[in-house]
C-alpha cells in the first residue's frame, strides 16, 4: 500500500508538471516535477511487473506453468512470501489427483514445504511476531489457494516458524517433509523412547534419511532398510545408521534380518516408505504386511504411509495376540485442521533448531528452474528436488 500510494503522489506531481500551469511555475521547479512524472511512471511499471506472477498447478490431469498469474493477497493470519525454495515430492502429486477426482477441482495450486523472505505481513501475523525481511519457512495446506512452486505464496503464521540466520533456505525447505514425518511418528503415533530399535523403510529418500537422523538423534538403534545395491551403498554411509537391512537381494530377507539384528526380539518401530499386498509382487523389493507384521516386537508399532493399506483377518489376529499397533501417517493432517496448531509449531520450531545445530543434513539430489518442474515431478528420486527461486 505504501509503494502504492508513493507511486501515485509521483504520478501525480508529474501530471502538475505537465498540465497544471507550467507558465506559473519556477524553471527549477518544473524540472523537478518531470522528474517526478518520469520516476512516477517507472514506478507505476514496476508495481503492475510486481503483482503478476509465473506459477506451477494442477490443471487437466497434469502439471503445467502459467505465466501471468495474480500475486495473492494476504489476509490477517497470512504472510506473502518471495519462495527461495519449495521441495518437489510425490506426495504433492497424489494428494492433489485426490482432490482433482473426488472434488472436481481444476487450476489447483501445487508446492507444500516452502521457504523464502517474508515481503509482506498480515495484521495477525504481525501479532504473532513475523516482520518484512525475516526468513521463513512453512507448510502449505492441500487444499490452499496459493502453492510452493510459484514466485510468491501465501504462508499461514500457524504453519510457519522463522529460519535462523545460519541456516540456508533451501535446506531449510528441504528438512520440512521427513521432519514433520518424523516428529509425527516418532513423538505422536508411536512414543519413541531412547534404546528403541527402529527399521525405516525407504530409508535412503528425503523423508528415509530425515526420520534416521532424527531417531538416531532421540536415542533409537536404527534399521535402515535399502531396496537396491546403490541405497544399501548410501546407508552404510550415512549418520545414524545402526545396521542396513538390504533387500536388493529378495524381499524374503526381511524377516531374517530384522530377526537377527535384535536377537529374535523384533522390532519396537516400523516406518515404511510403501508395502507389498502379498510377497508375489515384483514390482519393488518392499517388505509386505505380513513380514512388517512379523518381524513386530511385542507392544510394537507400525506406522505406514499407505492410504489404502488393507489387513487380513489372520494379519489382525497376530497384531492383536501381540498387543501391536498401526498408526497412519499423513502430515498433511497437521495443516487441514486447526486443533493442534501448537503443536505443529513446536515441530517446526524444534525442527530448524536440529537443522541448525547439523543433527539433521536434508539431502538434495538436484536443483530446478520453475520450468522444470512439470517433467520432474513424476519422477522417482533417491533425495530431494528443490525448486529454487
Amino acid at each position: 500500500h505504501s509503494q502504492a500510494a508513493g507511486w501515485l503522489l509521483e504520478l501525480a506531481l508529474g501530471v502538475a508538471s505537465r498540465f497544471c500551469c507550467p507558465l506559473l511555475l519556477g524553471s527549477r521547479c518544473r524540472q523537478l516535477l518531470t522528474v517526478a512524472w518520469g520516476a512516477g511512471l517507472n514506478c507505476l511499471r514496476a508495481s503492475l511487473a510486481a503483482i503478476v506472477m509465473r506459477v506451477v498447478v494442477f490443471k487437466e490431469g497434469t502439471l503445467q506453468v502459467v505465466e501471468g498469474e495474480p500475486r495473492p493477497v494476504p489476509s490477517s493470519d497470512d504472510l506473502l512470501v518471495r519462495v527461495h525454495a519449495c521441495v518437489v515430492t510425490q506426495p504433492d502429486v497424489r494428494v492433489l489427483r485426490l482432490y482433482h477426482d473426488l472434488k472436481g477441482m481444476t487450476g489447483i495450486a501445487v508446492g507444500s514445504h516452502v521457504a523464502g523472505v517474508v515481503e509482506e505481513v498480515g495484521p495477525g501475523a504481525e501479532a504473532a511476531g513475523f516482520a518484512v525481511g525475516d526468513k521463513v519457512a512453512g507448510v502449505i495446506a492441500p487444499d490452499a489457494e496459493s502453492g510452493g512452486y510459484a514466485e510468491h505464496t501465501l504462508l499461514s503464521c500457524a504453519a510457519t516458524t522463522k529460519v535462523p540466520e545460519g541456516v540456508e533456505l533451501s535446506l531449510a525447505a528441504a528438512s520440512l517433509p521427513g521432519g514433520i514425518q518424523a516428529y509425527t511418528a516418532f513423538q505422536y503415533l508411536s512414543h519413541l523412547t531412547p534404546g528403541a530399535v527402529v527399521a525405516v523403510a525407504n530409508g535412503s529418500s528425503l523423508v528415509g534419511t530425515t526420520l534416521i537422523q532424527l531417531a538416531a538423534s532421540w536415542g533409537a538403534r536404527v534399521l535402515g532398510v535399502a531396496s537396491t545395491v546403490a541405497e544399501a551403498v548410501f546407508l552404510r554411509e550415512l549418520d545414524g545408521v545402526t545396521e542396513v537391512i538390504d533387500l536388493s537381494t529378495g524381499h524374503g530377507n526381511f524377516i531374517q534380518l530384522c530377526m537377527e539384528a535384535t536377537h529374535g526380539l523384533g522390532v519396537d518401530v516400523i516406518v515404511d516408505g510403501g508395502v507389498l499386498a502379498a510377497v508375489t509382487d515384483t514390482e519393488r523389493c518392499l517388505p509386505s504386511k505380513h513380514d512388517i507384521i512379523t518381524c513386530l516386537a511385542a507392544g510394537g508399532k507400525w506406522v505406514t504411509a499407505v492410504h489404502d493399506l488393507q489387513l487380513d483377518p489372520p494379519d489382525s489376529q497376530v497384531l492383536f495376540f501381540k498387543q501391536c499397533s498401526l498408526g497412519f501417517l499423513c502430515e498433511q493432517a497437521w495443516v487441514m485442521s486447526g486443533a493442534h496448531q501448537g503443536r505443529l509449531l513446536h515441530i517446526l520450531a524444534d525442527l530448524m533448531a536440529k537443522v541448525e545445530a547439523k543433527a539433521v543434513k536434508p539431502t538434495i539430489s538436484k536443483v530446478l528452474s520453475l520450468s522444470e518442474v512439470p517433467g520432474t515431478v513424476l519422477e522417482t528420486m533417491t533425495g530431494a528436488a528443490i525448486l529454487q527461486l
